[in-house]
Formats: C-alpha cells, structure tokens, sequence
C-alpha cells in the first residue's frame, strides 16, 4: 500500500493543501475539515455517522463522499478497521458502493481483510446498495472480486428481497439484463415475500 500512497506535499483534487509530508491521518483530517477529537457525528444525505473511532469515522465519511486519497492513507495507518460498521451497519464497502464511488470500491476490494459478506441491520449486502445506486460497473466489480469467493447472489434482506428484487424494484434494467445473463442459473428470480 504504501507505494500508492497520494503525494501530501501537494494540494488534493478538492484544493485542499499542500499538505506537509509526514502529516499522519489526524492531521490530514483536520486538513480537509473533517474534526477527529472524541465522539463526533457527519451528515452526508440523510446518512449520519456517530462512531467512537474517529479514524473508523472519517474512513466511512471518506468512502461515502468519494475521497480516494483520505481511504488510501487511512488504510495505511492500522488498526483502522476497513470493516467498520456505523449504528445502522453500514461499512466504508457499503456506503461506497450506495454512493457509485466506483473508485473508492476498487480500492477497498484490493484490501486483503475485507468482509464481503457482513450486511447492514437490515440486511442489505454491498452487493444489494451497488445495485440500488444503479451503478452497473459497481455491481460488475464486487461480482468480479467475490468469483473467488462464495458470495451468495440471493441473500435476501429482511423483507425477503435480493439483489435482483432490489434491481428490478429501482427500474435498472442494465443491472437486471446483466444479471439475468451473467448467472442464468444460479440467480433465484422470486422474493420470499
């Protein structure tokens, strides 16, 4: 990882910097407003985080928000967990993927303790939010990383609806039709309720 970390000594794509190098995560936070002193909370379209970890918090308000280069550093400063979960269970994979930050998935799926199989209070899979945010390259990627991988293509949500039920409730025929060819077989195309 350590090879691809962003340069801080110059300004991010937002205009925030230059950041001093050797600046650890506290700082680079402070750096782009984002405050990492206690308990704190964000809101983030009707999203609001409210972790004790303030760097497991800015790494889920960096997924959701799309900033490659805060996720790459923090990932790089252990013991951030890049399976953290927020009160409503919420990973950084999730709010990612629920947001289309294609890139941010990308990266987080190249992290070797990833958990693809935990799921939100509800049950939604990062599977499920890729294919509600209408994102088919999001849906293709997490499809593509999980072939080595027993990923369950109709875990169901606690109203008995899968990633398919998702899709086609949202009208995303692209991420339907892409589905339906890709796993003939093995997707299950009724909801238990």
């Amino acid at each position: 990882l350590s090879g691809s970390l962003p340069r801080l000594d110059a300004p991010d794509s937002a205009g925030v910097g230059p950041l001093e190098p050797g600046m650890g995560p506290r700082e680079m936070m402070r750096a782009k407003g984002i405050d990492t002193f206690g308990k704190s909370s964000y809101k983030l379209h009707n999203v609001h985080f409210l972790i004790e970890n303030p760097y497991d918090e800015a790494l889920l308000y960096a997924s959701a928000k799309g900033d490659l280069e805060v996720v790459k550093v923090l990932l790089n400063h252990p013991p951030i967990d890049v399976n953290v979960q927020d009160e409503e269970g919420n990973t950084p994979l999730m709010y990612a993927c629920r947001y289309g930050r294609v890139e941010i998935i990308e990266y987080l799926l190249t992290h070797p303790s990833l958990n693809l199989s935990l799921r939100h209070k509800v049950g939604w899979t990062p599977l499920m939010f890729a294919a509600m945010s209408g994102r088919l390259s999001a849906v293709k990627l997490i499809l593509e990383h999980s072939s080595n991988t027993s990923l369950d293509l109709n875990a169901q949500c606690d109203k008995g609806w899968s990633v398919l039920c998702w899709a086609s409730h949202g009208g995303l025929i692209r991420v339907v039709k892409y589905l339906l060819s890709r796993y003939p077989t093995s997707i299950n195309i009724n909801a238990s309720s």
